[in-house]
């Protein structure tokens, strides 16, 4: 899963939806330096990530897309899923789409919490591009590809993903509900 996805899952606690995307900064097991509120979205997100890397039906389509998206196939698979969960968000969430990103954006979890510098860099970056505005059209998928073919460090085709989700659409959609269904009740 990537932001929207870790988001959902952190149910309506705030300061938790943070904590869970700071878990994409952290290293190792030492949590000793932050609060039980960040320790616990640091471990919710590699629960997250966990589960979502193991599920049978998360898996069955990353098979298939490895050989088009070698190296790159479950960061397509976290991408795709938060495209997807955003298209289909009123099946999941009582508050529309729009709503519930607003509500994510005006709160500051810098007040309760503290975190580092490079996070708190992330988070205006994030609350200034709203790029999960876009994530429910294909445009905001090809742009969250494209954008992160770029940083990473090995040559990659993660540019031309959104070739590969309509190409497998049908698949993924089967294998996101499946996922979702379970992952419901498992985190929620």
């Amino acid at each position: 899963m990537n932001f929207l996805g870790h988001l959902y899952f952190s149910g309506s606690d705030y300061d938790l939806m943070y904590a869970n995307l700071f878990g994409d900064f952290v290293k190792g097991s030492n949590f000793s330096i932050y609060s039980q509120k960040v320790i616990d979205g640091i471990k919710l997100h590699r629960s997250i990530d966990y589960y979502f890397n193991r599920h049978n039906s998360i898996l069955k389509v990353q098979r298939k897309l490895y050989s088009e998206l070698p190296k790159i196939s479950g960061v397509a698979m976290d991408l795709f899923a938060d495209h997807w969960l955003a298209k289909n968000w009123s099946l999941f969430h009582n508050l529309s789409y729009e709503k519930y990103l607003e509500r994510f954006y005006s709160h500051d979890p810098f007040v309760n919490n503290q975190y580092s510098h490079e996070f708190e860099y992330f988070i205006k970056i994030l609350k200034t591009k709203r790029w999960m505005n876009d994530y429910p059209n294909q445009s905001g998928l090809d742009f969250a590809c494209k954008g992160l073919s770029k940083r990473i460090t090995f040559s990659n085709n993660l540019d031309q993903a959104v070739t590969y989700y309509n190409k497998y659409e049908s698949d993924l959609n089967i294998s996101f509900q499946k996922y979702f269904k379970d992952a419901v009740s498992e985190f929620l």
